[in-house]
């Protein structure tokens, strides 16, 4: 593969914080930090997810997976300017067949571009995580629970014991090649809350960089007001065929309209749990970020973002909610499996991304500049965002 030449290191994060701090809506700069969708296929049936109850995931779906000569598009003309590369989208990237060749192409870069997965740990390939090590990525692991029961619960279709033993092999290979960083990232709900300390203890014991926690979003299990009982019947169908898949026993799923939001645990009990996960991640040295408001009790104060340079603006930017405005349009990119580009990595789902364009169609370039993203800059730079997400990070995103 031949590499485009790269514009020299941080020249990207300079001129969009410039263009950020003027409320530019045309910029010179291009997105220094991108998520591309690999797959949208997922192994798990998380109770939390719409991967459990929307019947476009009901079946492993190949037109999901991103093909390897988009993937080798997107490296060509994203690359050369990102400073980091996430890997995921709304699905489980490793289950995609081209896996290993997308791999493979993001390997000339290693050396000038940080790469990042989040991952269920599903999968037992032991040299496919000492290949990720290797290369230097950030792997998130997503874990709901410390425990076997409420962990293959909450994500049905796991093993708790073979999560495990890809954390061990992860932990062995960083030891060995002295790079490659481990986070942990939970969703807290009902079903697990009390096991927040105890979380925050199994990073720790796996060596992890850090534990974040975000809490769901007020969602119930399923949406049994609305959900037929052939969708709920395949629901369960699925959840016992991921079991047996794995060699677990078919469990059952919790009970129908259970709330899994945290609106019913008291604030003196919520406060009680998270004083402890913060102790005891001061005591084992584990940074714990709480990334939402609602589950950090209050928006800590901090510097106004138009006192900041690039570098110390861009960590402090991610506290959307205590600042009213979000740098991620001027800095980020999210790629759809199919070539749609969003904005945010936290479009994953529906019809957002198409608002800003698709490379099915367009150059990068004439997306990122184009109406779609100039009529977002104004919205968020003037606070006032359409989409259900941005509007939840305005109210109480305070961490990445």
């Amino acid at each position: 593969m031949t590499m485009r030449t790269r514009r020299p290191a941080g020249a990207d994060l300079q001129q969009a914080w410039t263009g950020f701090q003027q409320r530019a809506l045309t910029l010179e700069s291009r997105p220094f930090k991108a998520s591309i969708e690999v797959t949208r296929n997922c192994d798990l049936r998380c109770v939390m997810c719409a991967q459990s109850w929307d019947p476009r995931h009901a079946r492993y779906t190949p037109d999901f997976d991103m093909k390897p000569e988009l993937f080798a598009r997107v490296a060509r003309e994203l690359f050369p300017h990102l400073e980091y590369a996430h890997l995921q989208g709304f699905g489980e990237s490793t289950l995609s067949p081209h896996w290993p060749a997308i791999v493979e192409t993001c390997r000339p870069y290693a050396d000038s571009l940080r790469f990042g997965l989040t991952t269920n740990l599903n999968r037992r390939d032991p040299a496919m995580w000492r290949r990720l090590v290797e290369l230097g990525f950030t792997v998130i692991v997503s874990c709901d629970g410390a425990t076997a029961k409420t962990f293959e619960t909450i994500r049905a279709g796991g093993n708790f014991a073979r999560f495990r033993e890809n954390l061990d092999v992860i932990g062995q290979a960083r030891r060995e090649h002295g790079r490659g960083q481990l986070y942990f990232y939970s969703v807290l709900q009902s079903l697990n809350i009390q096991e927040m300390p105890l979380l925050v203890d199994f990073a720790a014991r796996a060596g992890a960089d850090r534990i974040t926690f975000t809490s769901v979003n007020g969602a119930p299990y399923l949406p049994s007001a609305r959900a037929s009982a052939s969708l709920l019947g395949r629901v369960k169908a699925l959840t016992s065929a991921a079991a047996g898949a794995v060699g677990l026993k078919a469990r059952l799923l919790p009970p129908r309209g259970l709330s899994l939001a945290l609106d019913g645990v008291p604030e003196g009990e919520l406060a009680r749990l998270r004083e402890q996960a913060l102790e005891r991640g001061r005591a084992a040295g584990l940074p714990v970020l709480l990334n939402d408001a609602a589950l950090a009790g209050d928006v800590p104060p901090g510097p106004r973002l138009e006192d900041l340079g690039p570098d110390e603006g861009a960590r402090e930017s991610v506290r959307v909610a205590a600042h009213g405005r979000c740098f991620k349009p001027y800095s980020y990119v999210s790629i759809g499996y199919d070539g749609a580009v969003g904005a945010c990595n936290y479009w994953t789902e529906g019809g957002p991304k198409e608002r800003m364009g698709s490379l099915a169609e367009s150059p990068f370039e004439e997306i990122w500049n184009g109406p779609a993203y100039r009529a977002l800059r104004a919205a968020l730079n003037g606070g006032e965002p359409e989409h259900s997400g941005c509007r939840w990070c305005f109210a109480r995103r305070i961490a990445e």
